[in-house]
């Protein structure tokens, strides 16, 4: 019976623990700052066919990324704006997606709103069938 409930403190706590770190930002190094998931529907002829994802790293010349993080709002909605952009004109679920074009284009976005933004790394990407 010791062991049974050892095993599931065990449990709980590692449960807690992934819950904690789920929503939390990772400095990945100083000057990146990694951003929630960006989800886009991919839209052709009016109807959803897909789901484009994709997980992104900012790469700045900030330092330490206090400039970054106090423009996270506005930078997370130039990026979500851009991949839906391309979501609409360049991606399907049932080809691969162009990786380096849509980071250059979330990348121009990111510049434009703070030229502090060296490029836009993606670290996973997926498109999928609605």
């Amino acid at each position: 019976m010791r062991v049974f409930w050892t095993s599931l403190v065990a449990v709980v706590a590692g449960i807690a623990c992934i819950g904690a770190t789920e929503g939390a930002k990772i400095p990945v190094a100083p000057g990146m700052l990694t951003i929630a998931p960006i989800q886009v529907p991919i839209v052709d002829g009016g109807h959803v066919q897909g789901l484009l994802t994709v997980k992104l790293v900012l790469d700045s010349d900030g330092g330490d990324g206090a400039a970054v993080t106090a423009a996270e709002p506005r930078l997370r909605s130039a990026l979500l704006s851009a991949t839906g952009e391309f979501a609409r004109l360049r991606a399907s679920p049932y080809i691969p997606v162009d990786a380096t074009r849509l980071s250059a284009e979330v990348s121009a976005a990111a510049r434009r709103e703070l030229p502090a933004v060296k490029r836009v790394l993606i670290t996973e990407v997926s498109a999928r069938p609605a």
